[in-house]
């Protein structure tokens, strides 16, 4: 075993890449840096994480942030980051997820000459003869602040804003020219949209900025062709059908407004709860006169400039966006989340007006005896997904219903479609009636019997994994599979014919784990069951 650790050494040392011998709480955590490129690595394993939300933070020499990332673990729980610090010293690496053995703190020295004598600081003329290769002017920094929601092929166009001091308005003009040149010149991206983006140029002292375009990028595209509307406050990403439903003549000119809210409409409660933390609202003019964006068919994407606090970043799931209604009530947005890499919030939406990001740690009292889905249960009632039996319960081990756990997974998808026709059995009154008609008309339920739906049945477990599959498909989550293998479970006998190949395809996508190698087909489904699937469909 020695002789094989010290060929396994020297081949690192060889390659260039050192792995050093760190000293860690917690669970351990592995550092290797490549000596050739500077990069450095930072992995290891979250035991029972797969699927799990790791968070990395990297404090520097002078014990300030450097960088916040976070992804999920893979099917055995691991985890891995890369990137290049900036200078030499001694780094602190923390990481954090919601399982209580998931977390560490280490330390790695790092020399700082490495990086290829600054090949990514253009050989030293900007960056003090390479001896870091990331001080150069034009080198490649250590964290890009990627927006998350612009491929790395979009075309950008720059465009100038000028302050009207008068009312805090950056106003900018989109020249025709360039923008029908960057349409033109966009690549199509492995998802077959093309992104050109509309950098607006930062002005000071600017509380909203406005950009006026043609009608027709919004009116007569389609949804392939997105343009990103990038400004200080944040990022609007509008596909070009965006108000292709508003009737808007091909002359008319739009413009996009995007600014710091006014906060007096809310009430004191919700102050309170948004604190410092942004508010911004989004608007369309058309020819100088405000319309209503609110399409379903062509949902926008947002992303809003933020930094977390350091109580935040322990919990950084549980930071949410609300929307403010013509009421001042704030309304969860169940799909806006925090993106480290780019540390932004995001969240999309078919309609305009007021967003706050916020924070929420919805807790239960009765949850103890159910630790393995604790932080689930509490992260997905914090982003307004689920809710409790009362303001301090969840009853975790409560079946779930037919007509609750469709309306829950509904929800977390946030599938919609017109509920044209529904079960006998299922009213207009009922709260599940649009989740449940909606869920008929995409095909992903179809009910028993003669048109019955039996809302109030307890819904079993192969059945709960049969809609979740069908879900997942419409929301192009889960690839189609004529596999039925279900060789890990010794119950497999168990599992009715139709459902077979569903529970396969959630098997292998890691969404179902079963329980000491059972997978429970016929059992009914409890409500802390539930709740961890949808965590896990959630982050897919």
């Amino acid at each position: 075993m020695k002789k094989f650790l010290s060929i396994f050494l020297f081949v690192l040392m060889i390659a260039g890449v050192f792995a050093q011998s760190v000293s860690a709480s917690g669970m351990d955590i592995h550092i290797l840096e490549d000596q050739t490129t500077g990069n450095v690595t930072i992995s290891g394993t979250v035991p029972s994480g797969s699927g799990k939300a790791v968070t990395l933070l990297v404090l520097n020499p002078s014990r300030q942030i450097e960088l916040i990332d976070q992804k999920s673990c893979d099917n055995e729980g691991s985890f891995s980051f890369s990137y290049k610090p900036n200078t030499s010293g001694t780094y602190t690496v923390k990481i954090s997820s919601a399982v209580p053995e998931g977390s560490g703190e280490t330390t790695f020295s790092y020399d700082g000459n490495n990086g290829n004598n600054g090949n990514n600081g253009n050989n030293g003329n900007n960056g003090n003869n390479g001896n870091n290769g990331n001080n150069g002017n034009n080198g490649t920094p250590a964290t890009p602040a990627k927006n998350p929601v612009i491929p790395a092929n979009a075309v950008k166009v720059e465009v100038k804003a000028e302050l009207d001091k008068a009312n805090g308005t950056a106003n900018a003009a989109v020249v025709t020219a360039a923008l029908n040149a960057a349409i033109a010149q966009a690549k199509t991206s492995a998802d077959g949209t093309k992104v050109v983006v509309l950098g607006v140029t930062k002005v000071e002292g600017a509380k909203r900025y406005d950009v006026k375009m043609p009608a027709s990028v919004l009116t007569t595209g389609l949804g392939t062709q997105k343009f990103a509307i990038e400004t200080a406050l944040g990022t609007v990403v509008a596909p070009g059908n965006m108000l292709a439903n508003a009737g808007l003549q091909a002359t008319s000119e739009v413009a996009l407004n995007i600014g710091e809210a006014d906060k007096s409409k809310l009430s004191d409660e919700e102050k309170a709860k948004i604190g410092t933390r942004p508010v911004i609202e989004i608007n369309v003019s058309v020819d100088g006169k405000r319309v209503d964006y609110n399409n379903p068919n062509a949902p926008v994407i947002v992303t809003i400039p933020y930094k977390p606090t350091a109580e935040e970043f322990k919990n950084p799931e549980h930071i949410v966006v609300w929307y403010v209604n013509g009421a001042g009530q704030a309304v969860p947005v169940p799909n806006g989340r925090y993106d480290a890499v780019s540390g932004t919030v995001v969240f999309t939406t078919t309609h305009f007006s007021q967003y706050a990001v916020a924070y929420v740690m919805n807790s239960f009292s009765d949850l103890k005896d159910f630790a393995w889905a604790k932080d689930q249960v509490e992260v997905m009632a914090s982003k307004g997904i689920i809710s409790g039996t009362s303001e301090t319960t969840f009853t975790p081990g409560a079946k779930i219903t037919r007509a609750d756990f469709t309306l829950l997974l509904m929800k977390s998808l946030e599938l919609t479609a017109k509920a044209d026709i529904n079960f006998d059995d299922v009213k207009a009154t009922d709260y599940y009636y649009d989740a449940v008609g909606a869920a008929k008309t995409l095909g992903i339920v179809n009910g028993q019997g003669e048109n019955e739906f039996n809302p109030s049945e307890e819904i079993s477990r192969q059945d709960m994994m049969v809609i979740a599959a069908r879900a997942l498909r419409v929301a192009n989550k889960l690839q189609a599979s004529a596999s039925t293998d279900l060789s890990g479970f010794m119950d497999k006998a168990l599992v009715a014919d139709y459902a077979a190949t569903d529970i396969s395809a959630m098997v292998r996508a890691g969404l179902i784990e079963g329980d000491h190698g059972a997978i429970h087909p016929l059992g009914n489904t409890t409500r802390a069951e539930a709740a961890v699937l949808m965590y896990r469909i959630y982050y897919k």
